[in-house]
């Protein structure tokens, strides 16, 4: 997963009820003195947080979130990260395990274990699900009570350091994107009010690690459902800051777009279209040329229902991010009872072992060259990095993998521009609500539904001038 590109000021609290707050301070030995704020927030953080490692599950402890507590993160690092969960092992008797980091290879530092007392993990879920009104809540990390304009300090906070953030863009349609974006309307995000309880509800029937996470982002979109957008390193992708609507599981995603009347595209098989062309895999352009569903052909010939498709789909964005053959079996091992002959059975697809040989290809290419060139001709270099493996032992590795992905990533963007310029140009009626990557979610007037065909043609065009065989189609 990306890092955040530097910290932020604000802070995403949750809100909960009084008697709860009181008894969780107990239990891990935290007052309300001041000089604590930064033990509430590593444990709301610890509890509530959002930003997880995409290839470990473990969750994220940046820079970003070490900002955020205060006194305690004067310095970044590992040695400040491993100083500060000391001292709160210290204070709160809660064991933390932390994992390293890689900056070159865009790999932040994580919690690899946290072990809380069971009751406190009690306390927890009870506050995700609390059914009193904000106005009846305190802020978890300071006590203070809830006040309306608590939202709107925080929204414009987080704008400023999205802006702030944004003033080091360099590529021309990531500036435009942005400042539409950020400068969105916050009255239609408000309307995400009086969802908080159909969402809830819908997240209780996930399966229970997925339902406690999509209660976590519940509880702090419900404070400030207004999203905004800054970049990232070494990626001309753009992200949310902190916690947004983004985050809710795919299926809660579309059920709360669906309510709030809105339209959602996407582009069909982004990544995997795109290096079929850039990694000249001819087998895949081929397929891809006759309109089959790749999913389908995926999971037809690993005898799986559609159900699984959330699976394969991972696989194949980390294949063609980088992911080892190693670590890609484990995947399938994790996820499957039968996941090694599963593997085998993914890996011997034809179109998959032309995907592996391009993507070895591609990278000895990138090697030689000292890097590549993205869809908006920056250039990305490629630096070797001392790496540790599991044994402890030291080798010898380089960010290529990294840049591989950052190059086809930036073509997605390349692809959208169109929607970008239509956007721009037209009626201020349909508004851009978010953007994720590859797809985006308008808020559009009935008597303007044509826009989305224009939006339409105008990427098809796009992606016949890239050469890459992909379409815009609505969810």
């Amino acid at each position: 997963m990306k890092r955040q590109n530097g910290a932020s000021r604000t802070h995403s609290t949750v809100y909960v009820a009084r008697e709860d707050r009181e008894e969780l301070g107990r239990l891990l030995h935290i007052t309300d003195d001041a000089s604590d704020t930064w033990l509430w927030r590593l444990s709301e953080h610890l509890l509530f947080g959002t930003s997880f490692d995409e290839d470990t599950g473990e969750l994220l402890l940046d820079h970003r979130t070490l900002g955020l507590l205060g006194d305690r993160s004067h310095r970044t690092g590992k040695f400040s990260a491993y100083r500060i969960v000391a001292d709160y092992q210290v204070r709160t008797g809660v064991r933390v395990t932390l994992s390293s980091a890689n900056a070159l290879a865009g790999k932040a530092r994580a919690v690899a274990a946290v072990e809380f007392p069971n009751e406190v993990l009690d306390i927890a879920q009870r506050m995700r699900r609390t059914q009193l009104p904000l106005s009846g809540r305190i802020a978890l990390d300071t006590g203070e009570q809830w006040n309306p304009s608590a939202r709107r300090t925080h929204r414009l906070q987080t704008r400023e350091d999205s802006l702030e953030a944004c003033a080091s863009v360099e590529n021309p349609d990531a500036i435009r994107l942005l400042q539409m974006l950020n400068e969105g309307s916050s009255n239609r995000w408000a309307k995400v009010d009086g969802l908080v309880n159909d969402l809830r509800s819908a997240a209780e029937k996930l399966d229970p690690e997925r339902r406690e996470y999509a209660l976590n982002v519940i509880a702090k979109i419900e404070v400030q459902p207004t999203p905004f957008f800054r970049p990232v390193e070494r990626t001309s992708r753009i992200y949310p800051v902190g916690t947004t609507v983004l985050g809710l599981p795919r299926e809660l995603r579309k059920e709360m777009v669906r309510l709030l009347e809105w339209r959602s595209l996407d582009l069909r098989s982004a990544q995997l279209a795109i290096v079929a062309n850039l990694w000249e895999i001819e087998s895949l352009q081929r397929f891809l040329q006759t309109g089959q569903s790749f999913w389908m052909e995926m999971l037809n010939h690993l005898h799986l229902g559609d159900e699984e498709k959330p699976v394969i789909k991972n696989a194949l964005y980390a294949l063609t991010f980088g992911e080892s053959e190693r670590k890609s079996k484990e995947r399938f091992v994790s996820s499957f009872v039968d996941g090694g002959a599963l593997w085998g059975l993914w890996r011997s697809h034809p179109l998959i072992s032309d995907l592996y040989r391009a993507r070895k290809r591609v990278i000895d290419s990138y090697q030689r060259a000292g890097g590549a060139h993205d869809a908006y001709g920056k250039w990305w270099p490629v630096q070797g990095f001392h790496a540790e493996n599991e044994s402890g032992q030291t080798y010898q590795s380089s960010n290529a993998r990294s840049v591989m992905a950052t190059v086809a990533q930036s073509y997605e963007l390349k692809l959208l521009s169109p929607v970008i310029d239509i956007l721009e140009g037209g009626d201020r009626r349909v508004r851009l609500m978010f953007w994720l990557h590859d797809g985006l979610t308008v808020s559009i007037p009935e008597n303007r539904r044509y826009v989305v065909q224009q939006m339409q043609d105008a990427v098809r065009e796009q992606a016949v001038r890239l050469g890459i065989e992909t379409e815009l189609v609505e969810e």
